[in-house]
């Protein structure tokens, strides 16, 4: 066993900040000269560091815990030189940060990992990653888990045993004994291998069980509401407030093409007067952080007019009535029935027809309609465009037999 001394660093990273601002905290080992780096999963304001002490210099509560949590890490790294000294290995920087984080054992468990995965992913929300991302890889893992427990009898294997096959059994399971369809095969089966690429960055895995697969995702074709269709749910009167509540949240998506979350978290200092004197949305996207900018129309003036004030005057309150994301899209099946529209209604519906029937088919450029969406490229937006040239092109079809 070779003695060697070390040292022990917390630094961040202000060349790649996170959507908030907010710089990635890392440690940093070193051993003989030789260093390796490791993020802590927190991350703080760059003005809020002390570089010399390498902790953050705020006297909050916040401020203290993560202190606390850094001199945790400290004494982690500290006990895995004792543990490595004991076991008469040689003490590098590589095998601290290894012994430190427990990426030395080839029987690390997969649930296991994937739920590390997971507790480092809650600390980043809203800073790198969107609630409904962190949302997603929860369900993944406990799809994964009862996988398991269904192939192998047991509630944990080894991160070891990933293989191609596995794979390959795990998507036929999904399709199969949890009835998921195509897409959602592949969006499940992709969150695995986000979690082997990680797997593989820190040592864990010498192959990629993926490695050669391909998956095609199918082309699904959302629905869009006419004009008419739009009317018709303007004119209607439920006599119910709650079903005539979500009518209206679903007509002001519709007319400013928000997502759901958007519409859920829009709040009186998001709407804003212009230079041209009318009054437009102004607002970052949950999901992309992308700011986007929307002229309010007649319908939606109206909407925001008829629930003013319902909150008080807290200008960071939510300015409409939005229910939970499970309540509303209950609600809009019953709407759609009322109506007798058959078509499955959905803030996806209600986004898709503000791109299509409200802007492109009157004449709204892609470019425009791209920026009132927030998309991060007019290549996310043609998808819309295509659904007006084949729409054109059914109905020319139609016209050859009457000329």
């Amino acid at each position: 066993m070779k003695k060697a001394t070390f040292s022990v660093q917390f630094f961040i990273n202000g060349k790649k900040p996170l959507r908030n601002g907010e710089a990635r905290i890392f440690l940093r080992i070193r051993v003989n000269n030789l260093v390796v780096e490791h993020s802590t999963g927190r991350s703080i304001q760059p003005d809020l560091w002390d570089n010399v002490r390498g902790l953050t210099s705020i006297r909050t509560d916040k401020g203290k815990s993560l202190n606390q949590y850094l001199d945790h890490v400290r004494k982690m790294v500290y006990d895995a030189q004792l543990a490595l000294e004991d076991r008469q290995e040689d003490v590098t920087a590589e095998a601290l940060r290894q012994e430190a984080f427990g990426m030395r054992h080839s029987d690390l468990g997969l649930m296991e990992y994937y739920q590390r995965h997971n507790d480092e992913m809650k600390m980043m929300v809203d800073k790198e990653f969107s609630k409904s991302t962190y949302t997603r890889h929860i369900t993944s893992r406990k799809l994964v888990g009862l996988y398991i427990l269904y192939r192998y009898g047991k509630p944990e294997i080894e991160l070891r045993m990933i293989t191609a096959d596995f794979i390959r059994a795990y998507q036929s399971y999904l399709r199969t004994v949890r009835n998921c369809n195509n897409n959602s095969t592949i969006k499940y089966t992709k969150n695995v291998g986000k979690l082997i690429r990680r797997a593989i960055a820190e040592g864990l895995l010498d192959k990629d069980p993926f490695l050669g697969m391909r998956f095609k995702i199918d082309q699904v074709e959302t629905e869009i509401l006419t004009k008419e269709e739009m009317e018709a749910l303007a004119a209607k009167d439920f006599q119910n407030d709650r079903i005539n509540q979500v009518r209206d949240v679903f007509l002001f998506c519709c007319y400013t093409g928000l997502a759901f979350i958007d519409v859920k978290e829009l709040t009186r200092k998001e709407l804003v007067i212009m230079a041209d004197g009318n009054m437009w949305i102004k607002k970052k996207r949950s999901k992309t952080k992308n700011e986007f900018l929307v002229p309010l129309l007649k319908v939606p003036l109206l909407i925001l007019k008829k629930y003013e004030g319902i909150y008080g005057d807290d200008d960071s309150r939510p300015v409409l009535p939005v229910l939970s994301n499970q309540k509303y899209n209950s609600y809009l099946k019953e709407i759609a029935d009322l109506c007798s529209i058959n078509k499955r209604l959905t803030t996806h519906v209600a986004r898709h027809t503000f791109a299509t029937t409200v802007t492109l088919t009157n004449g709204i450029s892609l470019e425009t309609v791209s920026k009132m969406l927030g998309h991060s490229s007019i290549t996310m937006t043609q998808r819309y465009a295509k659904v007006i040239e084949e729409k054109i092109s059914k109905e020319m079809d139609k016209l050859k037999y009457l000329m």
